[in-house]
């Protein structure tokens, strides 16, 4: 289905009470079972890209509570991340764009067809701004942050596949596109996530972002 029907199908669940986690674990205890019951729903606007044009689309953020903890916490559906607007698929999209291509500038990355991403105005207003490069150095800087479920991911690959090429793979990022060794390190963590994202779909089928990474928040 597209983002935006994805979206609707996971508003419509939240306003139908249709929502649960049986079977998971708590991101709190640890503990895997299925006491958990709807602490709250919190109403969240999520940023989506049609064409070359950023709408805006509104939905839930569902919190939970442990009954062995005691404690909540909040959930992301599939289609969000962690603190972004912006929708997941958008955000990796645009990022392994340019981690990818050694020519890449955050600024050309952040248009489409060589043209600017520009707003949704309200109702016959008119906005004039525009999908920034800091946008997307904030995004890479995000991803390339993900060290721990980078790693999961790689042991994972290793059980299954100990031959695979990701391991003798080399991740060489064009110098014009940092200015420290921090940065680098960033960049290069960030293009081996995707680089593992594929593997680890061919082996195991579901995303790395769908299920390791939600799992350890994105950490």
């Amino acid at each position: 289905m597209s983002i935006q029907e994805e979206i609707k199908a996971h508003t419509q669940a939240v306003l139908n009470g249709k929502m649960s986690r049986d079977q998971r674990s708590c991101p709190k205890c640890g503990t895997f079972h299925g006491s958990f019951r709807p602490h709250e729903r919190k109403r969240r606007s999520f940023l989506i890209i049609v064409g070359r044009l950023v709408c805006k689309m509104a939905s839930f953020l569902m919190r939970w509570k442990c009954l062995l903890c005691n404690q909540t916490f909040t959930e992301y559906p599939p289609f969000a991340l962690p603190y972004k607007r912006y929708v997941k698929g958008e955000v990796l999209k645009f990022c392994q764009r340019y981690v990818e291509e050694d020519q890449a500038t955050y600024r050309s990355k952040v248009r489409v067809n060589g043209m600017p991403v520009c707003y949704e105005g309200q109702g016959e207003e008119i906005d004039d701004r525009q999908l920034v490069p800091s946008t997307l150095w904030r995004w890479v800087d995000f991803l390339g942050g993900m060290k721990k479920t980078l790693q999961e991911a790689l042991r994972l690959i290793r059980q299954k596949a100990p031959s695979s090429g990701i391991f003798r793979e080399i991740y060489p990022i064009a110098s014009q596109k940092y200015r420290s060794d921090a940065r680098r390190i960033v960049l290069q963590r960030c293009l081996r996530l995707f680089r593992a994202e594929a593997e680890y779909r061919s082996l195991f089928g579901p995303s790395i972002f769908l299920q390791l990474a939600t799992a350890r928040f994105f950490r």
